[in-house]
């Protein structure tokens, strides 16, 4: 809530303990205490969290520090989105040993930021005036922390190798599925980057609907086995992503998403990388969790429905 503070140890479940110490204004040192949520008015941060003003804790403060410790459960990165900042920020990144590892200006206005957070204990982030946090998202294996409540869950991923066992943070091997009867109205392509390979064969299948989610089958997108193909879907919180090298689609990835709260729909993506036969100029999301190499990127979009667009056989034609 807009005028709250933000106890340190909220997000303790996903390692994060957050800070704020705001710059003194006269001979006054200040100690590091709560963050707090502000409104922004702003439609599309919402709540943010600022550096409070001492006096005022419902007011941003001119200037400040908010320090994010880590306690070791993250993965590759932390994705900063900053709202507002009127006179810029930087970002600072520290080892257990206080080692400075990277330092990152930023100009004002709104500002996302991938932090590598590799070996990294501390993230400060100065604001030279009024600015804050309005998101940040984290790389979590959801079996491990479950997603707390209030500012911004972070989001889920994880990479594993065909065929072995599926990852516990996505799909799973069961329960088997019968799959429903073929109906193209609820499985559509949303998008395909203009110059992109077309897929030869549709990359998802529908197992399951239930007006509130969508469980699905991720199939091979091609006859020749691509390098790398991913799976990006939301998991109830954020996005979620899972990865699969050589993917051949013999033992079949299941997967849940999510659909809307008030519209039966979901968005899942597919992406497809390889060295060889592969056009496109679209990025693996970092979440994904995928091997730092060099190749095309095509990604399919899919707007899919949780509760299905054709009716039943017996029900199209009736006699009155």
């Amino acid at each position: 809530m807009p005028g709250e503070g933000l106890f340190p140890i909220e997000y303790d479940e996903y390692g994060l303990l957050i800070q704020a110490t705001p710059y003194p204004h006269s001979d006054q040192i200040y100690k590091p205490g709560m963050a707090y949520f502000y409104d922004s008015s702003d439609s599309v941060a919402g709540t943010v969290l600022v550096v409070p003003d001492p006096e005022d804790t419902s007011m941003m403060n001119l200037g400040g520090d908010i320090v994010i410790t880590l306690s070791g459960v993250q993965d590759k990165y932390i994705v900063i989105d900053l709202w507002n900042l009127s006179m810029g920020a930087s970002i600072v990144t520290t080892t257990d040993d206080n080692e400075v590892v990277d330092i990152i200006d930023l100009p004002e206005g709104d500002q996302e930021v991938d932090v590598d957070v590799i070996g990294i204990r501390k993230i400060t982030i100065s604001f030279s005036e009024f600015g804050g946090i309005s998101r940040l998202r984290t790389c979590r294996n959801p079996e491990k922390t479950p997603a707390p409540q209030g500012f911004a869950p972070p989001s889920g991923g994880s990479f594993t190798r065909e065929p072995t066992d599926f990852p516990t943070s996505g799909p799973t091997m069961g329960p088997t599925y019968t799959p429903l009867p073929e109906c193209p109205k609820d499985l559509t392509l949303n998008f395909l980057e203009e110059g992109g390979t077309p897929f030869e064969h549709t990359p998802l299948e529908i197992l399951a609907q239930n007006a509130t989610s969508v469980t699905l089958s991720l199939l091979e997108p091609f006859t020749d086995v691509k390098e790398y193909v991913y799976v990006e879907y939301f998991d109830g919180w954020e996005w979620a992503c899972l990865g699969y090298e050589e993917y051949e689609g013999i033992a079949k990835a299941t997967f849940t998403a999510r659909c809307m709260a008030h519209h039966p729909v979901t968005i899942v993506n597919v992406y497809v990388q390889d060295d060889a036969n592969i056009k496109g100029d679209s990025e693996i999301p970092l979440c994904c969790h995928g091997p730092d190499v060099d190749y095309p990127v095509v990604k399919y979009s899919f707007k899919v429905y949780c509760v299905t667009k054709c009716l039943p056989e017996e029900f199209t034609e009736q006699d009155y």
